[in-house]
């Protein structure tokens, strides 16, 4: 059941962003940027649907302080949500948590006929990892762009999606642009991997789960302390959400 399950999910899951990628490509040019990014948002929706109905997962999310995000929102701030990176499931979901947000991508994923022409209808920030000093200086340039706009930009300062529980090299880069940009920091981080791992479809019936930090406004800081602020929040929470995991798994065991 499970086998025909994944099937399922696969052909579902391509024929989404397949039809997603025409909406953007044929109607989504006609609307401001600010507005396209419903067809992300619905997109979100569908996608969660089908993890639920295809395998059995669910979202639990923990805000440490959702009403101040939601101020500094209401207020025009814009947030740059560094998040770590195990899975495509947030590249999806946390487009509608943090609507209308911009994503850092490879800048090889633009050359995947219909979907990654869609992808440069939204404005991202196209980086190639060949070209590290390069990338940084783009990231920052135009980032602050993106963010100066009214834009929330999202990054993955771990570059690359990781295993469930390992952390990896967090760069500092992202808390240098939120300094220059004066921005609004949200540190986010998941276990998405346990249930839909980097390069598979084999899904795992159970709850992501998301920790949203508190908040961190960076017009008083400095670079060295806004880092510090979101790698240590990474470190905690990954070790956290581990060790509830292998609790849950004892207890099963028992």
């Amino acid at each position: 059941m499970r086998v025909l399950c994944t099937y399922v999910f696969v052909l579902c899951f391509v024929l989404l962003v397949l039809l997603a990628s025409l909406v953007t490509l044929l109607c989504g040019w006609l609307l401001p940027l600010k507005k396209r990014v419903v067809i992300t948002h619905y997109t979100e929706k569908a996608l969660s649907l089908l993890l639920r109905l295809c395998g059995g997962i669910k979202v639990d999310i923990n805000f440490a302080n959702q009403q101040a995000i939601e101020e500094f929102m209401l207020a025009g701030r814009s947030l740059l949500v560094v998040a770590n990176h195990q899975s495509r499931w947030e590249t999806f979901y946390l487009q509608s948590l943090f609507s209308p947000l911009i994503n850092v991508l490879k800048h090889e994923l633009l050359h995947i006929p219909i979907a990654g022409w869609a992808l440069a209808c939204y404005w991202p920030v196209a980086v190639r990892r060949s070209q590290a000093i390069a990338t940084v200086r783009r990231v920052e340039k135009e980032g602050i762009m993106r963010l100066a706009a009214g834009f929330n930009l999202l990054i993955f300062p771990q570059a690359t999606r990781l295993p469930t529980g390992e952390i990896g090299h967090i760069s500092s880069s992202a808390a240098r642009l939120a300094v220059t940009a004066k921005a609004v920091v949200v540190p986010v981080v998941h276990n998405s991997g346990r249930y839909w791992p980097k390069k598979s479809f084999r899904l795992t019936p159970g709850t992501i789960r998301v920790d949203i930090g508190a908040p961190l406004d960076c017009r008083e800081k400095s670079a060295k302390e806004v880092a510090a602020y979101y790698q240590d929040f990474f470190m905690q929470k990954i070790a956290s959400q581990q060790a509830t995991t292998a609790s849950k798994r004892n207890m099963r065991r028992e």
